[in-house]
């Protein structure tokens, strides 16, 4: 049945105010959208029939890393990086603390704890990936799990330059693969997921289940922001559903970022993003600007290829190419409702893939969207529309690259934190078919190959050459880093 989004925003300021009394937990989450009806929905045996580990991480803890008299830690190995989780859930905050990661790691063995357990023992602290990967997280603590991912509960800190690969996450709300409440003015940049796979456990005799769930964040609130990051994946909840984020709130800014996959829900169900809505102090909209979802969208009600339901904020330079398979009215190739708090300014989706109207609901007044065809999307006056007469421009082509539609301008750099001027090393070819070859062969560098969404593809040690042969072709970067500085390099695989 289609429902008033005013009265849905009035069923939300009588509900949300009592959540913590009525839901233990749920006062610390985004809010609820409304109260809603069983339903059923559409099966994925790629999630249902995921298999998680008996032993947990914690167990194997290694606590030698650690004293309280020092500010920065950098963690090698699984074990340390459990005692992290360990250490935050006996009640260390980590504030003013800085945590970094100095390899790659693989937490396949093991059940992982999310760091920061719930609202009660939050994670204060900054964490820096450098740039490595994270493989193989499985969180799971039972079906009625919540405050899920690799961070449960993250407050305040600034999660920088991490790749998480092949994660998976099944309970019950506010889950993400990297994490579930991303709150308090913290700040996340240079994050991805690739491979993930989150599962929102709906029970029909509680229709709050299987809510806020993103396969990036569950949600993001409370003046934190997303910049530069992606999600890469398979996801499905019940309500309050997003490819990257389930739920921003309260002036959540998400820029810079996308997700491409497939999305599964009731209500609620986006591309990019499940919901928002009102929050209680004024000036509190919720801003996404320059992002893309390229996606297999199914729900319900308030379906939308890009946004599920906006009531309160501010769609600006974005677009969306996703199939949009809805039961009601309130689907739309773009967004599946507007409230009066919602704004659309230059925003497109793809007619072609989603053959409907752009917004399900109707739309409130000076909503600026628009459908194109596939090709449309792929010439220069389309990038001309998302780059909106900006200086520089944020938006290009990238001959090979994300299926010849545009990308952020400096997605070139997402996984590479700062570029500095290359001085002391150069390049050659820059159009390479095997090898790349370093100028500077006396000394050794560590490299990394990446993708112009700043993934890291390989990495290792040289002081001559890269193979780059096992590449597909397209256009690379090359970061070289000596323990002075580093440097990174553009190139072409032929």
């Amino acid at each position: 049945m289609k429902r008033n989004l005013l009265k849905t925003a009035i069923a939300f300021c009588v509900v949300g105010a009592g959540l913590g009394s009525l839901y233990g937990q749920e006062g610390y989450k985004a809010p609820l959208a409304e109260s809603v009806s069983p339903v059923t929905m559409a099966d994925d045996a790629e999630l249902d029939n995921m298999v998680f580990p008996t032993s947990e991480w914690q167990t194997f803890a290694d606590v030698s890393w650690y004293s309280d008299a020092v500010n920065e830690f950098t963690l090698t190995t699984e074990a340390q990086l459990a005692d992290l989780s360990k250490l935050v859930k006996e009640g260390n905050s980590f504030s003013g603390k800085t945590i970094s990661l100095g390899n790659d790691l693989d937490l396949g063995e093991h059940l992982w704890t999310a760091i920061g357990y719930t609202y009660r023992t939050p994670f204060f602290g900054n964490f820096d990936g450098k740039h490595h990967t994270i493989k193989n997280l499985k969180v799971y603590r039972g079906d009625n799990g919540d405050f899920l991912g690799l961070f449960g509960y993250y407050a305040s800190g600034n999660l920088k330059d991490l790749t998480i690969d092949g994660g998976m996450v099944r309970g019950k709300d506010t889950a993400g693969v990297l994490v579930g409440n991303f709150t308090s003015g913290a700040t996340m940049s240079n994050c991805h997921i690739k491979n993930g796979k989150l599962l929102g456990v709906y029970d029909p005799n509680y229709t709050t289940s299987a809510f806020n769930v993103g396969l990036l964040c569950g949600s993001v609130t409370s003046s934190s922001v997303v910049d530069y990051c992606s999600a890469e994946g398979v996801i499905k909840g019940f309500q309050q559903v997003g490819g990257l984020v389930g739920s921003p709130w309260n002036k959540a800014v998400i820029k810079n970022s996308y997700f491409k996959g497939k999305v599964i829900g009731a209500y609620f169900v986006g591309g990019l993003v499940g919901f928002s809505t009102f929050a209680f102090s004024p000036n509190s909209e919720v801003l996404i600007e320059d992002c893309y979802a390229m996606a297999e969208v199914m729900g319900a009600e308030h379906v939308g290829g890009f946004y599920g339901g906006l009531q309160v904020g501010k769609i600006k330079n974005s677009y969306s190419v996703s199939t949009v398979d809805g039961a009601s009215g309130t689907v739309g190739g773009f967004v599946g409702s507007i409230g009066g708090g919602g704004i659309l300014e230059n925003a497109h989706f793809n007619k072609t893939v989603a053959p409907m109207s752009g917004y399900g609901d109707a739309p409130a007044p000076g909503v600026g969207l628009m459908g194109h065809t596939t090709e449309a999307m792929k010439v220069q006056s389309f990038l001309d529309l998302l780059n909106n007469n900006r200086t520089p421009e944020k938006w290009k082509f990238e001959s090979g690259v994300n299926e010849g539609y545009p990308v952020i301008y400096d997605a070139a750099t997402m996984g590479v934190s700062e570029i500095k001027k290359p001085d002391q090393v150069s390049i050659y070819p820059t159009v390479a078919k095997d090898k790349l070859y370093l100028s500077d062969k006396a000394q050794t560098y560590t490299y990394q190959v990446l993708d112009v969404t700043g993934r890291v593809l390989k990495s290792g040690k040289t002081n001559a050459s890269v193979e780059v042969g096992d590449l597909n072709r397209g256009v690379y970067l090359l970061k070289l880093e000596n323990g002075q500085g580093y440097t990174v390099h553009k190139f072409m695989k032929d």
